[in-house]
């Protein structure tokens, strides 16, 4: 029993530190954010930021479209079979409202950020630890926050809000396909107007700022476990395998979280 206690003990202090370590890195981001403006090296960040945003979200397009038709076409498929069974086959809108704007979009595309771009931020840092070009970096007076990790959070977030809205209208398209597909005869934009009957700017907000959370959970926590790795190029696998296991825990308790305070308080 006391050895029980001592290793639950040891993981509550550790997750703290850890989360110690985020806030701090994050801190440090939004300082580099508010004075890239007059560094020298502004240039620099702007085109590494650009090159992030086209790996992030321009070349995950492809693969946000094909998960986002066929979850729009599983869960129309789903509710239409039972809803019908009650006349109440109106009620997709609303279905489609609640399910993708305010929990999937947000979270299949973080899950998807998460496996493509986390795992990659952590593994080009820690790599770069491992053959000490950060310590280049610093020794040259470069702020490796400004130069590494800003450019990779602002086009994490850039993606997730885009790539969010990206993925509802594909959904919103998918579903429709499928009407077509099993028979219902409905015009395009009637099915439109019978899903923005439901969507109100609360569910905008929800699906907003959980995409805003996201897309700075899943930069810092691959750049904060990039930049853990030491001297061994072994760790850079273990590194990365927790960066994928971390974000993925971390975007799922802070979806818990805004849901419970979205349905509490607005």
């Amino acid at each position: 029993m006391g050895n029980v206690a001592i290793f639950i003990g040891r993981q509550i202090v550790g997750a703290v530190i850890y989360l110690y370590g985020l806030l701090n890195l994050l801190r440090s981001v939004l300082g580099a954010f508010f004075t890239v403006s007059s560094s020298p090296a502004q240039r620099v960040v702007r085109e590494i930021t650009l090159k992030q945003i086209i790996f992030t979200a321009i070349d995950a397009v492809v693969i946000v479209s094909f998960i986002a038709l066929g979850m729009g076409g599983v869960v129309i498929i789903q509710t239409f079979t039972q809803l019908s069974k009650f006349g109440a086959a109106d009620l997709i809108g609303k279905i489609l409202v609640i399910v993708f704007i305010r929990e999937f979009s947000s979270v299949f595309t973080a899950l998807l950020i998460i496996s493509r771009s986390g795992s990659a931020m952590t593994t080009e840092i820690g790599n770069m630890k491992v053959s000490q070009e950060i310590d280049a970096i610093e020794s040259m007076g470069i702020d490796p926050v400004q130069f590494l990790v800003l450019p990779r959070t602002i086009a994490v977030v850039t993606a997730m809000l885009c790539l969010t809205v990206y993925f509802n209208l594909a959904a919103v398209l998918g579903g429709y396909i499928v009407t077509l597909a099993i028979g219902v005869n409905i015009k395009f934009f009637m099915f439109l107007e019978n899903f923005f009957k439901y969507l109100t700017i609360k569910d905008i907000i929800i699906c907003s700022v959980k995409s805003l959370c996201f897309g700075l959970v899943i930069p810092l926590v691959g750049c904060f476990n990039g930049l853990s790795v030491r001297r061994s190029p072994t760790e850079v696998p273990a590194k990365t395998t927790k960066t994928v296991m971390d974000a993925v825990l971390i975007c799922i308790l802070v979806d818990a979280l805004l849901t419970a305070v979205s349905y509490i308080y607005l």
